[in-house]
């Protein structure tokens, strides 16, 4: 049997009789399944998904080129001390996804923190 985690808390099971294959849905369930198969035989882990997993972070590192109000953007967030898409937004004069895209890369470059959802993220500074 071959189980694949999907995403955070899901799993699907490929066996080789089709009734015999399951769809897992939250952590508790996953951890369970996954707990019992390792005391059963040793797991057999494929690799080749991290280096699928390293080349999608290449492109998607290679896709997010710098604006060129970027530098802007970076002295506005350390200045006022918020980051938030709607402040740059509005001083730069920027749409909504390539102000988005700023601020991603920003996250990435470790200026600023990962998003509350509501609050303006944490600025943490510029790092050289």
């Amino acid at each position: 049997m071959k189980l694949y985690l999907i995403q955070h808390g899901e799993a699907k099971s490929e066996a080789e009789d089709p009734k015999r294959s399951l769809t897992l849905k939250g952590e508790e369930e996953v951890k369970r399944v996954t707990d019992f198969l390792r005391n059963q035989m040793r797991p057999e882990y494929d690799s080749t998904i991290l280096t699928h997993v390293a080349k999608d972070e290449e492109l998607e590192e290679e896709e997010m080129e710098k604006d060129e109000k970027y530098d802007k953007a970076v002295d506005l967030v350390i200045q006022t001390g918020q980051a938030s898409i709607s402040m740059i937004q509005r001083k730069l004069r920027v749409g909504y996804n390539r102000a988005a895209r700023m601020i991603e890369i920003m996250e990435k470059e470790g200026i600023v923190g990962p998003s509350d959802g509501v609050r303006a993220r944490d600025v943490y500074g510029r790092r050289e």
